[in-house]
């Protein structure tokens, strides 16, 4: 590959960002000379030139770097993310809802697997999914690749509808479940 990295200047410095708990999902950058050679930048998705030190890291972003000459680029590789459903959980609407977010590649979006309507949470079962949303990731680094999809699960006897009343674009209707109590129905017994 024609774009060679920097000898080590001050200016360079090791940029890591761990975006999850898992230390494999690492984001990281490396400052690189692109002024040598012909040959086009890499295309994003290709996989980092050091493949024994970094097998599952992408290229994501490329940026100038704002120094004296041109020709400098700071180079951004991502992994992909394994095991979202240990961490990627908050709860909404003061725990009535159950939102996951999906780091995913734009390319998979089609096939990536959506619950059955009432399927139950695999680490909270008492959460039935509801709805799914699907948005641009925040992160100019990630969002040329990736795509964020939210899972949003409400709690069992709690409705979940579209809205843009709420900060969260859902509104929350608790129901109730109306039938024989139990009293009555001892009562309906004995008699």
């Amino acid at each position: 590959m024609p774009i060679s990295p920097l000898p080590q200047a001050p200016y360079r410095q090791d940029n890591r960002n761990f975006p999850t708990p898992l230390v494999g999902d690492v984001l990281f950058s490396e400052i690189r000379d692109c002024t040598r050679g012909n040959d086009p930048f890499p295309a994003y998705g290709t996989p980092h030139p050091n493949s024994e030190k970094w097998p599952y890291h992408k290229l994501v972003f490329i940026k100038p770097v704002p120094i004296e000459r041109d020709g400098i680029f700071e180079f951004f590789y991502a992994a992909e993310r394994d095991n979202q459903d240990l961490y990627n959980f908050q709860y909404l609407e003061g725990g009535f809802v159950l939102n996951r977010a999906y780091v995913i590649l734009r390319s998979e979006l089609a096939t990536f697997n959506e619950p059955a309507d009432g399927t139950v949470d695999v680490r909270f079962p008492e959460y039935k999914y509801a709805t799914r949303n699907v948005k641009r990731i925040d992160e100019k680094e990630l969002d040329s690749l990736y795509v964020n999809v939210e899972h949003i699960y409400s709690k069992q006897g709690v409705e979940i509808a579209k809205s843009s009343d709420s900060k969260t674009g859902y509104s929350v209707r608790r129901t109730t479940q109306i039938g024989v109590s139990p009293l009555r129905a001892a009562i309906a017994r004995a008699n």
